[in-house]
Protein backbone atom coordinates (compact mmCIF):
# COMPACT_ATOMS: atom_id res chain seq x y z
CA UNK A 1 0.00 0.00 0.00
CA UNK A 2 2.88 2.39 0.70
CA UNK A 3 3.38 2.52 -3.17
CA UNK A 4 0.00 3.17 -3.79
CA UNK A 5 0.75 6.58 -1.47
CA UNK A 6 4.45 7.38 -2.55
CA UNK A 7 2.26 7.09 -6.21
CA UNK A 8 -0.14 9.83 -5.24
CA UNK A 9 2.10 11.99 -4.02
CA UNK A 10 4.42 12.03 -6.97
CA UNK A 11 1.51 12.57 -9.45
CA UNK A 12 0.12 15.37 -7.17
CA UNK A 13 3.44 17.11 -6.84
CA UNK A 14 4.04 18.74 -10.16
CA UNK A 15 0.72 20.72 -9.69
CA UNK A 16 1.80 21.82 -6.38
CA UNK A 17 4.71 22.77 -7.83
CA UNK A 18 3.31 24.25 -10.80
CA UNK A 19 0.30 26.12 -8.96
CA UNK A 20 1.95 29.10 -8.20
CA UNK A 21 4.01 29.96 -11.64
CA UNK A 22 3.07 32.78 -13.50
CA UNK A 23 0.27 35.61 -12.52
CA UNK A 24 -2.85 34.55 -11.81
CA UNK A 25 -5.53 37.31 -10.89
CA UNK A 26 -7.85 36.40 -8.17
CA UNK A 27 -11.30 38.84 -7.06
CA UNK A 28 -12.81 38.65 -3.65
CA UNK A 29 -15.74 38.59 -5.27
CA UNK A 30 -16.59 38.30 -8.76
CA UNK A 31 -20.95 40.05 -8.18
CA UNK A 32 -21.35 43.04 -6.58
CA UNK A 33 -24.94 44.21 -5.46
CA UNK A 34 -25.72 47.91 -5.45
CA UNK A 35 -28.83 47.32 -3.51
CA UNK A 36 -31.59 49.93 -4.37
CA UNK A 37 -30.88 52.93 -6.57
CA UNK A 38 -32.98 55.85 -7.62
CA UNK A 39 -33.71 55.91 -11.32
CA UNK A 40 -31.72 58.67 -12.48
CA UNK A 41 -28.63 57.80 -10.96
CA UNK A 42 -25.51 56.01 -11.18
CA UNK A 43 -24.92 52.21 -9.16
CA UNK A 44 -21.31 52.65 -8.35
CA UNK A 45 -19.02 49.71 -6.92
CA UNK A 46 -15.57 48.12 -6.67
CA UNK A 47 -14.01 44.88 -7.27
CA UNK A 48 -10.93 43.77 -5.73
CA UNK A 49 -8.51 41.44 -6.92
CA UNK A 50 -5.45 39.97 -5.59
CA UNK A 51 -1.92 38.59 -7.92
CA UNK A 52 -1.52 35.41 -6.31
CA UNK A 53 1.09 34.01 -8.93
CA UNK A 54 5.11 34.62 -8.98
CA UNK A 55 5.10 37.16 -11.53
CA UNK A 56 3.91 40.32 -12.35
CA UNK A 57 -0.01 40.46 -13.72
CA UNK A 58 -1.19 42.79 -16.20
CA UNK A 59 -4.41 44.01 -16.95
CA UNK A 60 -4.93 44.22 -20.54
CA UNK A 61 -7.84 45.86 -20.87
CA UNK A 62 -11.48 46.23 -19.51
CA UNK A 63 -14.84 46.08 -22.09
CA UNK A 64 -18.20 46.35 -20.62
CA UNK A 65 -21.33 45.25 -22.33
CA UNK A 66 -23.02 48.35 -22.86
CA UNK A 67 -22.26 51.92 -23.32
CA UNK A 68 -24.14 52.79 -20.03
CA UNK A 69 -21.59 51.23 -17.80
CA UNK A 70 -18.17 52.82 -17.37
CA UNK A 71 -14.94 51.41 -15.51
CA UNK A 72 -11.82 52.71 -14.16
CA UNK A 73 -8.32 50.67 -12.93
CA UNK A 74 -6.67 51.08 -10.45
CA UNK A 75 -2.53 49.78 -11.17
CA UNK A 76 -2.11 47.86 -14.74
CA UNK A 77 0.68 45.83 -12.81
CA UNK A 78 0.46 43.92 -9.82
CA UNK A 79 3.26 42.25 -8.81
CA UNK A 80 3.19 39.03 -6.65
CA UNK A 81 0.76 39.35 -3.60
CA UNK A 82 0.07 43.17 -4.72
CA UNK A 83 -4.02 43.91 -5.22
CA UNK A 84 -5.14 46.90 -6.85
CA UNK A 85 -9.37 47.38 -7.99
CA UNK A 86 -11.59 47.96 -10.45
CA UNK A 87 -14.15 50.80 -9.71
CA UNK A 88 -17.39 50.14 -12.01
CA UNK A 89 -20.30 52.35 -12.37
CA UNK A 90 -23.14 52.11 -14.79
CA UNK A 91 -26.14 54.98 -15.52
CA UNK A 92 -29.62 54.49 -14.35
CA UNK A 93 -31.38 56.76 -16.44
CA UNK A 94 -34.03 55.97 -18.18
CA UNK A 95 -34.18 52.28 -16.89
CA UNK A 96 -37.67 50.87 -15.65
CA UNK A 97 -37.84 49.74 -12.48
CA UNK A 98 -36.29 46.17 -11.09
CA UNK A 99 -33.42 44.66 -10.82
CA UNK A 100 -30.36 45.11 -13.18
CA UNK A 101 -27.77 43.45 -13.94
CA UNK A 102 -24.10 44.82 -16.19
CA UNK A 103 -21.28 43.11 -17.02
CA UNK A 104 -17.47 43.99 -17.36
CA UNK A 105 -15.22 41.97 -18.88
CA UNK A 106 -11.24 42.12 -17.23
CA UNK A 107 -8.60 40.74 -19.74
CA UNK A 108 -4.87 40.19 -18.19
CA UNK A 109 -2.08 38.22 -18.67
CA UNK A 110 -2.93 35.15 -16.38
CA UNK A 111 -2.61 32.13 -19.06
CA UNK A 112 -5.35 30.13 -16.71
CA UNK A 113 -8.00 33.23 -16.62
CA UNK A 114 -7.12 35.33 -19.65
CA UNK A 115 -10.82 37.09 -19.42
CA UNK A 116 -12.66 37.74 -16.20
CA UNK A 117 -16.51 38.62 -16.47
CA UNK A 118 -18.02 40.78 -13.70
CA UNK A 119 -21.60 41.01 -12.61
CA UNK A 120 -23.11 44.58 -11.30
CA UNK A 121 -26.21 44.43 -10.13
CA UNK A 122 -28.65 47.19 -8.57
CA UNK A 123 -32.18 47.23 -7.66
CA UNK A 124 -33.79 50.59 -9.59
CA UNK A 125 -36.52 52.12 -7.83
CA UNK A 126 -38.66 54.74 -9.32
CA UNK A 127 -40.23 57.98 -7.60
CA UNK A 128 -42.45 58.12 -10.14
CA UNK A 129 -44.59 55.09 -10.71
CA UNK A 130 -47.01 54.31 -13.56
CA UNK A 131 -50.19 52.35 -13.50
CA UNK A 132 -49.55 50.86 -16.81
CA UNK A 133 -46.13 50.69 -18.87
CA UNK A 134 -48.50 49.56 -22.19
CA UNK A 135 -51.78 50.91 -23.66
CA UNK A 136 -53.57 48.37 -25.56
CA UNK A 137 -56.93 48.68 -27.44
CA UNK A 138 -58.47 46.59 -30.43
CA UNK A 139 -60.84 48.18 -33.06
CA UNK A 140 -62.96 46.93 -34.99
CA UNK A 141 -63.22 49.56 -37.36
CA UNK A 142 -60.91 53.08 -37.40
CA UNK A 143 -61.61 55.38 -34.89
CA UNK A 144 -59.85 58.75 -35.15
CA UNK A 145 -59.42 59.84 -31.41
CA UNK A 146 -58.99 57.64 -28.78
CA UNK A 147 -58.62 57.85 -24.70
CA UNK A 148 -56.67 55.95 -21.91
CA UNK A 149 -57.05 56.31 -18.30
CA UNK A 150 -53.98 56.34 -16.77
CA UNK A 151 -52.39 56.89 -13.15
CA UNK A 152 -48.84 57.54 -11.61
CA UNK A 153 -47.87 57.66 -8.11
CA UNK A 154 -45.55 60.54 -6.28
CA UNK A 155 -43.53 58.49 -3.85
CA UNK A 156 -40.99 61.18 -3.36
CA UNK A 157 -41.35 64.32 -0.55
CA UNK A 158 -41.92 67.04 -3.57
CA UNK A 159 -44.80 67.94 -6.01
CA UNK A 160 -44.16 66.74 -9.58
CA UNK A 161 -45.99 67.97 -13.06
CA UNK A 162 -46.20 66.46 -15.76
CA UNK A 163 -45.72 69.13 -18.00
CA UNK A 164 -46.18 67.30 -21.79
CA UNK A 165 -46.51 64.35 -23.82
CA UNK A 166 -44.72 63.19 -27.02
CA UNK A 167 -45.29 60.93 -29.63
CA UNK A 168 -42.81 59.39 -32.16
CA UNK A 169 -44.98 58.33 -34.51
CA UNK A 170 -45.57 61.05 -37.24
CA UNK A 171 -48.97 59.31 -37.97
CA UNK A 172 -49.98 59.55 -34.21
CA UNK A 173 -50.87 62.73 -31.82
CA UNK A 174 -51.04 62.73 -28.05
CA UNK A 175 -52.00 64.88 -25.28
CA UNK A 176 -53.01 65.25 -21.65
CA UNK A 177 -56.14 65.77 -20.25
CA UNK A 178 -55.84 67.94 -17.82
CA UNK A 179 -53.37 69.66 -19.95
CA UNK A 180 -50.93 69.65 -16.83
CA UNK A 181 -51.13 67.30 -14.13
CA UNK A 182 -49.89 67.90 -10.64
CA UNK A 183 -48.59 64.79 -8.25
CA UNK A 184 -48.31 65.70 -4.40
CA UNK A 185 -45.89 63.73 -2.14
CA UNK A 186 -47.11 60.60 -1.50
CA UNK A 187 -50.50 60.96 -3.58
CA UNK A 188 -52.05 59.06 -7.00
CA UNK A 189 -53.24 61.47 -9.97
CA UNK A 190 -55.65 60.37 -12.24
CA UNK A 191 -55.82 61.59 -16.33
CA UNK A 192 -56.05 60.85 -19.57
CA UNK A 193 -53.99 60.09 -22.74
CA UNK A 194 -55.36 61.16 -26.05
CA UNK A 195 -54.10 59.80 -29.12
CA UNK A 196 -55.16 60.98 -32.36
CA UNK A 197 -54.44 58.76 -35.46
CA UNK A 198 -53.95 59.88 -38.81
CA UNK A 199 -56.82 59.39 -40.77
CA UNK A 200 -55.48 59.00 -43.77
CA UNK A 201 -52.85 56.10 -42.82
CA UNK A 202 -53.95 52.74 -43.93
CA UNK A 203 -52.52 50.13 -41.08
CA UNK A 204 -53.73 47.52 -39.53
CA UNK A 205 -52.04 48.71 -36.25
CA UNK A 206 -50.09 51.23 -34.55
CA UNK A 207 -47.23 50.42 -32.19
CA UNK A 208 -44.61 52.81 -30.67
CA UNK A 209 -44.18 54.40 -27.81
CA UNK A 210 -44.87 57.70 -26.15
CA UNK A 211 -42.80 60.19 -23.65
CA UNK A 212 -44.10 61.49 -21.03
CA UNK A 213 -42.52 64.69 -19.61
CA UNK A 214 -41.94 65.87 -16.04
CA UNK A 215 -40.26 68.37 -14.02
CA UNK A 216 -38.96 66.09 -11.78
CA UNK A 217 -35.08 66.21 -10.85
CA UNK A 218 -34.21 62.95 -12.00
CA UNK A 219 -37.41 61.10 -13.66
CA UNK A 220 -37.64 63.68 -16.31
CA UNK A 221 -39.21 61.37 -19.20
CA UNK A 222 -41.60 58.38 -18.41
CA UNK A 223 -41.91 56.02 -21.26
CA UNK A 224 -45.07 54.32 -22.20
CA UNK A 225 -45.85 51.83 -25.09
CA UNK A 226 -49.40 51.16 -26.66
CA UNK A 227 -50.47 48.57 -29.29
CA UNK A 228 -53.43 49.57 -31.21
CA UNK A 229 -55.06 46.85 -33.36
CA UNK A 230 -57.47 48.19 -36.12
CA UNK A 231 -60.00 45.07 -37.69
CA UNK A 232 -60.15 41.54 -36.98
CA UNK A 233 -56.95 39.23 -37.67
CA UNK A 234 -56.55 36.90 -40.14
Amino acid sequence: MNWIWSLIVLLALPLWVSAGKGPRIHFENLTQNCGKVLAGETATTRFVFTNKGDEALVIKGIDADCGCTKTLAGAREVPPNGSSQIVAAFDTSGLKPGTKQKHVYVRSNDPNQPEVTLTLKADVIRELDIDQSTLTRKLERFEERLSFPIKVTNTSTVATSIIGLRAEDKHLQAALEPGKVVVQPGQTAAFNILLTLSPGVQRPFFLGKIILETDHSREREIEVRYLIQIGKRK
